[in-house]
């Protein structure tokens, strides 16, 4: 072993006396600070695999987020052969938003056979969304529209009666005709829907 190390050691170019006095002294000094970094970057590259590996297992467990285009949502909409849809429009910086949302997944499963939920952001910035995402069972699909006046072609075009006011839920029929619109308790809106 002793003497491979003789053997590398000579053949480096510190030993070299033609390659060592080519070396500009700021590239020399450079190297042997890299060379003493060696360890702390080696440390942080661990740490940001690491980490990359967190995010992803994270992220496998968060709801999907769906940016879609006020026309798509439209057609979407009237595409879906339920017998009712419940839109619910909210903000991920919403708390009561945030609040309204656990009561409407936990009637999901009680009203999924002839109810489609569908739950529409209406977040200007996409981390706001992002975060609150992140957050949510794995099974939701949130759709996300941030242009406010495509918001509004949406309401328009599905004669939704939006008041400024959010939470704000809209039950549609098969049909796409308005059965409940605004501010709406989920126990009206179950009543029209199980009965």
């Amino acid at each position: 072993m002793q003497n491979l190390r003789t053997a590398l050691e000579s053949r480096s170019h510190k030993n070299h006396p033609a390659i060592n006095n080519h070396i500009p002294n700021k590239i020399r000094q450079k190297f042997h600070s890299l060379k003493n970094a060696a360890p702390s970057i080696i440390i942080c590259a661990f740490a940001f695999l690491i980490s990359l590996t967190t995010l992803h297992i994270e992220s496998t467990h968060a709801a999907t987020l769906k940016k879609i285009a006020a026309d798509d949502f439209i057609l979407s909409v009237h595409n879906d052969d339920k017998e009712y849809q419940l839109l619910f429009l909210f903000t991920s910086w919403c708390p009561f938003c945030k609040r309204a949302i656990s009561p409407i997944l936990n009637i999901a499963p009680e009203i999924q056979a002839q109810t489609n939920i569908v739950l529409l952001s209406i977040d200007k910035y996409d981390e706001q969304i992002a975060e609150f995402v992140a957050a949510m069972p794995e099974n939701v699909v949130i759709y996300h529209i941030d242009n406010f006046d495509d918001v509004q072609y949406v309401f328009k075009s599905l004669h939704i009666k939006y008041a400024n006011k959010i939470p704000h839920y809209t039950l549609l029929n098969s049909k796409k005709a308005v059965l409940l619109d605004g501010d709406v308790s989920l126990d009206s809106i179950l009543q029209i829907i199980l009965n």
